[in-house]
């Protein structure tokens, strides 16, 4: 029998993220074919933290948006495969178990490594994540999201960056507020991809994260993430 919507919808929103991304952190751990480079997950957001970000967004948090954050307020990790010809046991033989820098995290997509760093909220809605995305009116006029046309510094305005995971690419927060929308992710931050971009339920990135274990290429292959300068590196920042 299937389970009524409200029950489905309530186990789709409780489910463990924090230990789920612990157990899988951990078994990259034990994989000896892997170097966990660091990991660190951040303990819950309050109940002060959620308020804050309702209001500065304008719309509600989406229930699994919430119901992650409220378990665990940012996760960062980075993994690399001992066999690749990157690998060095002096830069990345030594496995910290503590926020890094985003410098440490973010990595180049043409790797086969892992790499997640899901800001906390704070530093999300700040938008101090050391990230910015930056308009581009050369390329592109407009951007059209769920019917409704912005331009690329109203999208710009709008846009917070959610997860910083290579150099070129991540994924934002952008709340429609026009239409009362819960928050979207959208899946896209290069110019010739964002224009027909789709928002990314949160469920559905969570739940990526957690089978590809962070692994960026295949992350940009099930996005279809085109590779594009839209979000531009500034400030290293430590947390």
């Amino acid at each position: 029998m299937r389970p009524a919507n409200g029950l489905l919808k309530m186990e789709l929103t409780m489910k463990d993220y924090a230990k789920g991304f612990h157990d899988m952190i951990e078994s990259l751990r034990a994989d000896h074919e892997i170097s966990v480079v660091s990991s660190y997950i951040f303990p819950g957001a309050s109940d002060a933290d959620i308020v804050d970000a309702v209001e500065i967004l304008g719309c509600k948090l989406d229930e699994t948006l919430e119901a992650f954050y409220r378990q665990c307020n940012g996760l960062q990790l980075r993994w690399i495969r001992r066999d690749s010809e990157d690998f060095n046991d002096g830069e990345f033989g030594t496995y910290t178990n503590a926020p890094v820098s985003m410098q440490d995290i973010i990595e180049d997509s043409h790797r086969l490594d892992g790499c997640i760093n899901l800001f906390p909220l704070n530093i999300v809605i700040s938008k101090s994540t050391g990230i910015k995305v930056a308009p581009n009116s050369l390329y592109v006029d407009t951007y059209t999201i769920l019917g409704e046309s912005f331009s690329p510094h109203e999208f710009c305005n709008n846009s917070y960056v959610m997860d910083g995971f290579d150099a070129d690419r991540g994924m934002v927060l952008f709340p429609i507020r026009s239409k009362n929308l819960q928050l979207c992710i959208m899946s896209a931050i290069s110019y010739s991809q964002f224009q027909n971009s789709k928002k990314v339920r949160p469920i559905n990135y969570l739940d990526l994260l957690l089978t590809n274990k962070g692994e960026i290429w295949s992350r940009v292959q099930a996005l279809k993430l085109n590779k594009g300068m839209l979000i531009e590196t500034i400030d290293e920042l430590d947390f």
